[in-house]
């Protein structure tokens, strides 16, 4: 099962998105490498929960846009994190839980 709820607001110079998002009953696996001159990715994420919600934010200032994500888990076990760059954006993340559990990710493109 799955829940979500999104809002945005701009205007010429900024813009601002907010979303939550929750799910019942998760289990997964994901994982990504790409390696070459463009962009160096690696990503990976292992784990269950009863319940995983996520809050994400995006806010578009002057041509940078920033994202930035927060994530829980009850009832859960896993792991996750990420790296990532390119010649246009940088982004980072990771997340553990056990029975409780949070996570944190953040990304700059320009």
């Amino acid at each position: 099962a799955r829940g979500l709820i999104s809002s945005r607001w701009r205007n010429e110079y900024i813009e601002a998105k907010v979303s939550a998002q929750a799910d019942v009953a998760v289990v997964g696996v994901k994982a990504e490498a790409v390696l070459n001159k463009e962009e160096i990715t690696i990503k990976g994420e292992v784990g269950a929960a009863l319940a995983h919600g996520e809050v994400k934010g995006v806010l578009n200032l002057f041509g940078v846009r920033i994202t930035a994500s927060a994530q829980g888990e009850v009832g859960g076990i896993g792991v996750g994190g990420n790296f990532s760059t390119t010649s246009h954006s940088f982004e980072i993340g990771g997340k553990l839980s056990c029975l409780l559990g949070g996570g944190a990710n953040i990304k700059f493109e320009w």
